[in-house]
């Protein structure tokens, strides 16, 4: 399956609260430890489309419907338990939001 992660970061402009995934780029040593976080995160997630595009995954999933996305984003709100940690569970207009992104649709 595809790393989605580029399209909902940065689709929903979230970048900025994501301080640690250039943290952690940095740790794993994939990106040069000099720069800021922000920088980091920004220079990770573009390593990563350019590996999706390496590997022929596309940057968006044209399959999903766009007259399936409520029932789709009702669906997985649903299944959404704070089981195991995760940074926000999102509800059903958030969802939303994330399928379109995902679909590549312009916000």
């Amino acid at each position: 399956m595809p790393w989605r992660e580029p399209q909902i970061i940065h689709g929903a402009g979230r970048l900025r609260e994501l301080p640690n995934l250039g943290f952690f780029a940095k740790a794993i040593g994939v990106i040069p430890a000099e720069l800021d976080n922000h920088e980091a995160s920004k220079l990770f997630i573009m390593q990563i489309r350019e590996l999706n595009r390496a590997m022929g995954i596309p940057e968006h999933l044209d399959v999903i419907q766009n007259e399936d996305i409520p029932t789709l984003a009702k669906s997985a709100s649903k299944e959404a338990k704070p089981l195991y940690p995760v940074p926000k569970i999102l509800n059903a207009k958030e969802l939303e939001t994330l399928y379109r992104i995902v679909k590549g649709t312009k916000l």
